[in-house]
C-alpha cells in the first residue's frame, strides 16, 4: 500500500510490525521498525443541566385571583380563594381554584399566559 513516511510514521492499517517498507534508519545505519503512533481523542458526553421547574406561589395567585374578582369583575363577597399548590409556569395550561363568594363556593379557571408568570382569571362558574 504505500510506504511509511520518513519520520516513521505508518500509513492508516499498517502496522509498524506488519509492513516490511515501513522501516526507518538510525544515524548508524541499521534499519529499525518504525513506531507505532496513537491519537487519543477524548470523547464528552455533554448531559444538559436539569432546568430549574417554575412554579406558581400559590397565596400569590389567590389574593391576585381575590383582586381581580373584586376590582375587574366588580363581584362583592369574595370570601377565600384556594389555588393548588406547585402549579407550572407554562404557557397554555390552566389550573382552577376554588372560591367562597358569599356563602356559595364556586371554581374560577386560571389561564397561564407566559412562562413569566402571567395569567388570566376566569369568571366565576
Amino acid at each position: 500500500m504505500g510506504h511509511a513516511r520518513s519520520h516513521g510514521v505508518t500509513r492508516p492499517g499498517h502496522r509498524a510490525g506488519d509492513c516490511r517498507h515501513c522501516v526507518r534508519r538510525d544515524d548508524a545505519g541499521h534499519s529499525r521498525v518504525a513506531p507505532a503512533t496513537v491519537t487519543v481523542v477524548p470523547t464528552v458526553t455533554a448531559t444538559p443541566a436539569p432546568r430549574t421547574r417554575r412554579v406558581f406561589d400559590a397565596q400569590s395567585v389567590e389574593h391576585g385571583v381575590s383582586l381581580v374578582l373584586r376590582q375587574d369583575y366588580k363581584i362583592a363577597g369574595v370570601e377565600t380563594v384556594e389555588c393548588p399548590d406547585q402549579q407550572a409556569v407554562v404557557a397554555g395550561t390552566s389550573f382552577v381554584c376554588a372560591v367562597r363568594l358569599g356563602g356559595g363556593d364556586t371554581e374560577v379557571t386560571i389561564m397561564v399566559k407566559s412562562g413569566d408568570g402571567e395569567y388570566a382569571v376566569g369568571r366565576p362558574r
